[in-house]
C-alpha cells in the first residue's frame, strides 16, 4: 500500500510499549465505564482477572527455580483474587451478613484495580523484559497517566450514558440496562429516509 504508515523504524521496545498501552488503556476504560454506568463491576470481568491471576501463580510454583526466587509481592498479588472468589463463596453459603457486600466490593476493586495492573506488569516483565529494564521512568509513568486518564474517562462517560448510548444500545450489547438510561431515538437511517 502506497501512503501506508512505515513503523518499522520505530525500536521493538517502543512498539511493545505502544502495544502494551493500548491494551491496558481499554481495560482501564472499561472497568471505569462498568462503575460509572452501573456502580459496580461486572462478574466476568473479576473471573477473568482470577483465572490469568492463578494460572500465573500456578505457572510460578511450578516452574524450575534457578538462581532468583519468586518475589513474596508476587505470590501473594497473583493469590489474592482466589481469596475474593473465597469470600464470594462464602457470601453465597451464609446467610446475609453485614457489611459483607461491602467487603466482597472492596475486594474485587482491590483485584481488578490493584491486582490486574500488578498481574499485567509481572507478565510484561516476561514477556518484555527490556521494556521495563530501562532506568528511564518515563515510560512507565506514561503508562500509568494513560491508564488513569482512560480509566477515569470511561468512569465519566459511564455517569454520563446517557448522553452517549440509549437503552437499546445496552441491550443489543447484551448488557444490563441501568435504569437511567434514555430511550431509543431513531436511528440515522431512518430519519434520511422521512
Amino acid at each position: 500500500m502506497r501512503n501506508a504508515p512505515d513503523f518499522s523504524e520505530i525500536p521493538p521496545v517502543a512498539r511493545s510499549f505502544i502495544l502494551l498501552c493500548v491494551a491496558l488503556a481499554y481495560a482501564a476504560w472499561d472497568i471505569g465505564f462498568e462503575l460509572g454506568a452501573h456502580g459496580r463491576i461486572f462478574f466476568e470481568k473479576l473471573f477473568m482477572v482470577w483465572s490469568i491471576s492463578t494460572a500465573l501463580l500456578i505457572a510460578l510454583l511450578v516452574i524450575p527455580r534457578q538462581r532468583k526466587r519468586i518475589p513474596l509481592t508476587a505470590l501473594v498479588v497473583t493469590a489474592f483474587p482466589s481469596f475474593w472468589l473465597i469470600l464470594v463463596l462464602l457470601a453465597r453459603a451464609t446467610p446475609e451478613t453485614p457489611g459483607l457486600g461491602v467487603l466482597l466490593f472492596a475486594t474485587g476493586l482491590v483485584v481488578y484495580l490493584a491486582c490486574f495492573p500488578y498481574v499485567i506488569y509481572m507478565g510484561m516483565s516476561i514477556a518484555y523484559p527490556d521494556l521495563l529494564a530501562h532506568t528511564d521512568r518515563r515510560p512507565r509513568l506514561a503508562m500509568l497517566v494513560i491508564v488513569v486518564t482512560l480509566l477515569a474517562a470511561g468512569y465519566l462517560m459511564g455517569m454520563h450514558h446517557q448522553r452517549l448510548i440509549s437503552c437499546e444500545d445496552f441491550e443489543i450489547a447484551g448488557q444490563h440496562v441501568p435504569e437511567n438510561c434514555r430511550p431509543e431515538t431513531p436511528r440515522l437511517f431512518e430519519r434520511l429516509r422521512n
